[in-house]
């Protein structure tokens, strides 16, 4: 009988030398996205998993360590590999994932892979005693009156039932019992593609400080990345800039604080967990690369992401690769007076 596609990728992820099978259908290596840990090498916390006898999920992988999931592409077995694939196993994979592919929802997105920004309304603030005092917070957090104009390019969700409501959209079943502590005390920003909430406790009371709202149901949080909207050239020869941070309030306070505002041809980012690889390649894919990107980070002090991999990583597409850090404090998601910006990579 011959044997299925999945067989045959499953066999070569066993008998590869970065991966330990790990019971029937899963190998675990070391993850590509954070590095695992600069203490031990040996760690390997990114489990894959190939069930051949379920034909309707694709190749799919979780890391234990920085919390990134989703569909394995090729891009990321080929550093799994340390190197190009084979056309076999490119097809493989390709044909697999391809394979596996469903719509669902009104909104026609596939849930383990979306290549599109998803169209949705952000409603405006209404000025209800919830939203004034998280633009308060949020004021307040970064030491910064953040202009009102600028409220639609940063994706602001003051209200979750709101954005839900003028979308015509409804919450999946775990969050729906939550809804009303989100609107009462959570902040929210839409996510790259708008295919998620990441909202943000400001009151500190909540067991979840962070929340990634998975507004569609999406398998894959590997886009549950937060993006400021920008006008880039990906043409010009001009400087390109992609800006870099773990949290939200991180790189907002990094936009003003630092930059005076969103300025063209920079790319504001955060990553929420501080796995910057996935992100950043997405970027890369989209054609920003060259001697005139350059790639600023700037971690938190206890990150734990292997920067000197990342920066490997990154050398195909740009080598202007800057790492920064507070040098009196956590992070950068505070008021001026409160980082003192010290280069470190």
């Amino acid at each position: 009988m011959r044997s299925s596609d999945k067989e045959i990728l499953l066999s070569i992820l066993q008998h590869n030398r970065e991966c330990v099978p790990v019971g029937d259908i899963r190998v675990k290596t070391k993850c590509i996205l954070c590095g695992d840990s600069k203490k031990d090498q040996n760690k390997k916390r990114l489990y894959i998993k190939c069930d051949p006898l379920d034909v309707s999920e694709p190749v799919m992988y979780i890391c234990f360590n920085c919390g990134e999931s989703g569909l394995l592409t090729v891009d990321m077995l080929a550093e799994i590999f340390g190197g190009e694939l084979n056309s076999e196993e490119v097809a493989l994979l390709k044909r697999i994932n391809k394979n596996a592919m469903r719509d669902s929802g009104n909104q026609k997105v596939n849930k383990y892979k979306n290549n599109r920004e998803i169209s949705v309304e952000i409603p405006p603030p209404r000025k209800t005693e919830d939203t004034i005092r998280k633009i308060r917070y949020m004021n307040n957090r970064i030491g910064y009156t953040v202009p009102l104009e600028d409220y639609g390019k940063l994706k602001l969700i003051f209200n979750v039932s709101e954005f839900l409501y003028v979308n015509k959209l409804i919450p999946l079943k775990k969050y729906q019992d939550f809804i009303r502590d989100y609107d009462k005390d959570y902040i929210g920003w839409l996510s790259v593609k708008n295919e998620y909430i990441i909202l943000r406790d400001i009151t500190n009371h909540h067991e979840k400080r962070y929340i990634k709202f998975n507004i569609f149901g999406m398998e894959s949080n590997a886009h549950s990345f937060y993006t400021i909207q920008n006008q880039i050239n990906t043409i010009t020869q001009d400087p390109i800039r992609i800006v870099t941070a773990e949290g939200p309030f991180d790189i907002m306070s990094i936009v003003y604080n630092i930059y005076g505002g969103i300025i063209p041809n920079c790319i504001f980012m955060s990553t929420n967990h501080g796995a910057f690889y996935n992100p950043l390649l997405y970027y890369m894919n989209k054609g920003i690369v060259g001697s005139n990107v350059y790639i600023d980070i700037y971690q938190d002090s206890d990150s734990i992401m292997d920067y000197q991999l990342l920066r490997n990583q990154m050398k195909i597409y740009t080598k202007n690769f800057s790492l920064y850090g507070n040098a009196i404090g956590k992070d950068f998601g505070v008021p001026k007076n409160e980082f003192e910006i010290e280069r470190r990579m």
